[in-house]
């Protein structure tokens, strides 16, 4: 299993379909999420590309960890 900071497909593309876990989480296509009651996406024609893990999951994530 190979492990990356990125968001996007490109070590699966390269690495011939290997699986691998991204930290920080990954884009969803069609499916709508929800992180905190809230959920961020876009549609792009038939397609709806969702990225509240990425967002809000991160954003929500890291500012409690880093609270004073």
């Amino acid at each position: 299993m190979l492990i990356s900071l990125n968001y996007d497909r490109i070590i699966e593309e390269v690495s011939g379909g290997r699986k691998v876990e991204h930290m920080h989480g990954e884009f969803v296509v069609d499916k709508e999420e929800y992180v905190y009651n809230q959920s961020l996406g876009v549609r792009i024609g038939d397609k709806y590309i969702s990225f509240s893990d990425i967002l809000i999951g991160d954003y929500f994530v890291f500012k409690s960890f880093l609270q004073r």
